[in-house]
């Protein structure tokens, strides 16, 4: 009879020690795989968070490239602009000058010619002066003209200041996108740190069960053995 229990005591002994390394082994098996599911779990934020910043710089950069772009070609456009008008200036200066001397010099002449001419020569003046004003009427439309382009350079510069803004306020819904991520990024955290604590209080209930057990075992052997 000592020997039967003996024998019983040990394979009880032996289930129990088998039974631990088991939920030893669980144990650290669930560990590890709860240190790699937050390694793996962290290097994907960092990925993303990476990714997230690399885009809006890119984006940043390209639009700022535009914006220097844009504004080089309108400068370019509005220097153009000055000096055509600039040597159109000169050159209707030029030649109304030209056009003055040469009135001039010809009333001179004009005047030393007899009465009987003067009619004649006032009418090629009178002519003259037409053909001035009309050239001055040239170039005042050419001056509207150039205003209405320049009209039309402000409401291009008012269009790239509107689409400008339109970008950051796009720029603005990017940042707060961001931040949306990061506050499901930390929920999401929180709720595995819950998950983890969850499964560890199992954990821990099931071992102190366990160890009630292995000594309900031991105290109904020692009922048997005074038996």
């Amino acid at each position: 009879m000592d020997t039967l229990d003996e024998s019983f005591q040990n394979r009880v002994d032996t289930l129990n020690d088998n039974f631990q390394n088991r939920v030893d082994t669980l144990d650290e098996s669930f560990q590890n795989r709860v240190d790699a599911l937050n390694d793996n779990f962290q290097k994907k934020i960092d990925a993303l968070n990476d990714n997230f910043q690399n885009r809006v710089d890119t984006l940043d950069e390209s639009f700022q490239k535009k914006v220097d772009a844009l504004n080089d070609n309108f400068q370019k456009k509005i220097d153009a602009l000055n000096d055509n008008f600039q040597k159109k200036v000169d050159t209707l200066n030029e030649s109304f000058q030209c056009k003055i001397d040469g009135l001039a010099a010809d009333f001179h002449r004009w005047t030393s010619i007899l009465a009987e001419d003067f009619q004649h020569k006032l009418d090629i003046v009178i002519e003259g002066h037409q053909i001035l004003n009309e050239k001055i009427d040239r170039l005042e439309k050419g001056q509207m003209e150039l205003s209405a382009r320049v009209d039309k350079l402000e409401l291009i510069s008012l269009r790239l200041e509107q689409r400008q803004a339109k970008l950051e306020q796009r720029q603005a819904s990017l940042e707060q996108r961001q931040a949306d991520l990061e506050q499901e990024i930390k929920a999401v955290k929180e709720e595995l740190g819950k998950k983890i604590d969850a499964v560890a209080a199992d954990l821990a209930a099931h071992r102190t069960d366990t160890e009630i057990h292995k000594a309900g075992y031991r105290v109904c052997d020692n009922k048997d053995y005074r038996t």
